[in-house]
């Protein structure tokens, strides 16, 4: 239902855009858009599932894990409209886009996508924010990149100086609690902004309650880890009617609704033996689609713990292993500044859930922190110990050779 629904604003938008064109024209704009919707967000969904994939590979076998790959979907595509030439391709390409992709279809997908999301029934509440910072001193921003972001990825513009390192993490990061109503504390740090010209910030905020509230057993269960370690606890139980279900491949797979309907908590637990390494594993390889058409309806009982988990990630190797390399160096964002070409000096997200009885709540920021691209003359700087050779250079003979340890005279 979510995908048909931005299919559905999508085409309304570009009909509007269509007033004065034939029947059929409209009609084979609408085709095509749907059909470019409908890839994006195939193409996103695979993004999300490998970079969860690569984020697990990091973790250790006893450490809880919580992302959110719509925060770099939508931040990185908002800063696509800073990039041209390799680094463009490739962030299009590792999102889930295609090399290639139009700029103006991509923004026009994210924009439809927060929109649809947020068009939300006030039963739980989902809040999406982006904002770009930049300094004057630094230079002017391009303007087609002001005004890409402004109209499709609503992005708030804050002029800082980042040579107040101090002063500029404490609003950026005061920014960010506010967006995540105060899930995520504290993102960056002053030193985080040495040499910094501009940052984007993604956040994205979740609260619902489940449909019908779970109740708290008065009975232990046992958690099985899998360093084999036994851990007592009291579950949330809940029995359910008919609730979306299936157990196949390696996998037990449920579905819980929270109230409103529009969006549910997947639950996949590895069978007995299995690692949830290998389940993430699968996702990544494609079977999502697969399992989601195997749940039914079925009269079940679900105990699960509560749990509250709370991550930071250091994105750059994980996004660098899914295809983004270029924009870690020069030429790096050529379309942020006028006449300027930043490269990616921190990508990070913080993000934290809870689920308990009542329901689920979570946040999360993502940014992005460039640094100045300025060409600077290569140094050979001796200040350690070093070997020296003097040779004769027509006779090859070696006349000296020495070490020096500390400087002298």
């Amino acid at each position: 239902m979510r995908v048909l629904a931005l299919w559905l604003l999508a085409s309304l938008m570009m009909l509007s855009g269509c007033r004065h064109k034939t029947d059929e024209q409209i009609g084979q704009a609408s085709v095509q858009l749907d059909s470019l919707q409908a890839a994006f967000t195939e193409g996103n969904t695979q993004f999300a599932f490998q970079f969860f994939q690569k984020l697990t590979e990091s973790t250790q076998p006893d450490q809880n894990l919580v992302c959110s790959p719509l925060g770099v979907q939508l931040l990185f595509s908002l800063m696509l409209n800073g990039a041209e030439g390799q680094v463009y391709d490739e962030i299009a390409q590792t999102l889930g886009y295609g090399k290639g992709s139009a700029l103006e279809a991509i923004n026009r997908h994210c924009e439809a996508l927060q929109q649809t999301l947020l068009a939300n029934d006030q039963q739980h509440r989902l809040h999406i924010a982006n904002s770009i910072w930049h300094d004057k001193g630094v230079g002017n921003l391009h303007p087609d990149f002001v005004q890409a972001t402004a109209q499709f990825y609503k992005a708030e513009a804050h002029e800082v100086n980042f040579r107040d390192a101090v002063g500029t993490a404490q609003r950026i990061n005061e920014w960010i609690r506010q967006h995540t109503f105060g899930m995520i504390e504290k993102l960056i740090e002053p030193i985080d902004l040495r040499e910094a010209t501009f940052a984007g910030v993604n956040c994205l905020y979740f609260k619902g309650l489940f449909e019908r509230a779970f109740e708290r057993s008065k009975v232990a269960a046992t958690f099985h880890t899998e360093m084999g370690r036994k851990v007592s606890f009291y579950p949330m139980v809940q029995r359910f009617e008919a609730v979306p279900y299936w157990k196949g491949d390696g996998v037990e797979i449920v579905t819980l609704p929270y109230q409103g309907g529009t969006v549910r908590l997947y639950l996949l637990l590895p069978e007995a033996g299995r690692s949830v390494k290998a389940v993430v594993s699968d996702l990544a390889a494609g079977r999502w689609d697969e399992w989601l058409s195997q749940l039914r309806p079925t009269a079940l009982r679900v105990e699960l713990p509560r749990f509250t988990i709370e991550n930071r990630h250091d994105l750059r190797g994980v996004l660098q292993a899914l295809g983004i390399r270029a924009a870690f160096g020069p030429p790096g964002f050529t379309k942020i500044y006028v006449g300027g070409g930043d490269w990616i000096s921190l990508v990070r997200q913080g993000a934290k859930i809870v689920v308990n009885e009542e329901g689920t709540e979570a946040g999360a920021a993502t940014i992005v922190i460039l640094k100045l691209s300025i060409p600077t003359e290569p140094v050979f700087r001796a200040d350690r110990p070093f070997v020296y050779i003097l040779r004769h250079e027509p006779t090859g003979a070696i006349l000296f050779m020495g070490i020096v340890r500390q400087p002298a005279g």
